[in-house]
């Protein structure tokens, strides 16, 4: 029992789980019920999957076991902190401690290869990358895009399933979900822009991974990665695929000065009271 514990304590969190009856996310429903206490959730097909609507009850339970003294919460973006004040945790302090990404892994290279491996030395490549590729990753979307998009174009989603290769039209390539860290850097350093599609995020990966090597972002305006986007690519409203074709038109895909700064082991370390030893 957490309330019997008289030392600090820290929760990191990384989804909106906490604060809703069931819910890790709720932007692509466009459902805020948790705002004033869940009732009955007419979502149980997304994640996390359920049979029977409990929403009412385990809003109580959560509302109840998480008044927690000496709580700290840790969030990774301002997105997700700004709704923790409206939700049943508002009471409890909450901190921004930003993600970082492995900038051994990440970073800014010359490559070719995988334009003459695929036959793209022409082309200019928006790329995508999502595991796994749902509708609400923009699957669907990308498949408008595609009509609106010339065959200068080349669209590359990473991380699709086999049924969803089946049914791409040309000017889409599509991946299985790679394991290699080094293809995707390669990948990163190949493309000219990076789309990230998304109806719903905290603070997507994939978007510091293409900071990480100066890629610019087109992105749709959705909780933390807008914050990520912003000053740094184009952020369009979510669903307009005609803004997002319109916007990629008239980029002129140069390549951005690599802001990414790791604090993160510092700000955790110094949160826990901790000093890095050496």
């Amino acid at each position: 029992n957490f309330k019997k514990i008289k030392k600090s304590l820290i929760w990191t969190l990384h989804d909106c789980w906490s604060f809703t009856g069931y819910c890790s996310h709720y932007e692509a429903n466009n459902c805020y019920q948790w705002q004033k206490g869940c009732q009955h959730c007419a979502f149980r097909n997304v994640y996390p999957y359920r049979i029977f609507s409990h929403a009412k009850k385990n809003f109580q339970i959560k509302k109840k076991a998480f008044n927690i003294p000496n709580l700290t919460l840790v969030v990774p973006s301002n997105w997700l902190k700004d709704e923790l004040q409206q939700s049943m945790l508002s009471n409890i302090p909450c901190r921004v401690i930003h993600n970082d990404v492995n900038l051994t892994n990440f970073y800014p290279k010359k490559t070719t290869y995988l334009r003459q491996k695929y036959n793209l030395e022409k082309k200019t490549i928006i790329l995508s990358v999502a595991s796994p590729f749902s509708q609400r990753k923009g699957f669907n979307d990308f498949l408008q895009l595609a009509n609106l998009l010339d065959d200068t174009y080349q669209i590359v989603l990473i991380g699709l399933h086999n049924k969803q290769l089946k049914h791409l039209p040309g000017n889409i390539l599509g991946i299985l979900r790679t394991e290699s860290i080094i293809e995707m850097n390669d990948w990163y350093n190949t493309a000219d822009v990076l789309a990230n599609l998304t109806y719903e995020d905290t603070y997507p990966t994939v978007n510091l991974e293409a900071k990480a090597v100066g890629l610019p972002i087109i992105g749709y305006h959705t909780g933390g990665s807008t914050e990520q986007i912003v000053d740094y690519g184009k952020i369009v409203k979510r669903g307009d695929i005609k803004a997002v074709s319109d916007e990629i038109k008239k980029m002129n895909f140069i390549r951005k000065p690599v802001v990414i700064e790791n604090h993160m082991t510092e700000e955790y370390l110094a949160l826990y009271g901790m000093k890095i030893k050496g």
